[in-house]
């Protein structure tokens, strides 16, 4: 794959993290939802990083 279509999944990755933070804190502070705030921001972490790391090493 090319440098371009890595570049660009790694920021359009970063820009779904981004905004799923801000999902998380909006879920924690209004709804008082700690735990599916928490639970929701650590499965966005794990796959973003899964996807990345098989889009970097060309799997």
């Amino acid at each position: 794959m090319g440098i371009v279509y890595k570049s660009l999944f790694i920021i359009f990755s970063a820009y779904l993290l981004i905004k799923s933070i801000s999902y998380s804190i909006y879920e924690y502070k209004e709804e008082k939802n700690k735990y599916g705030s928490l639970f929701f921001l650590l499965i966005v972490i794990i796959t973003i990083a899964f996807s990345n790391t098989m889009v970097i090493i060309n799997i």
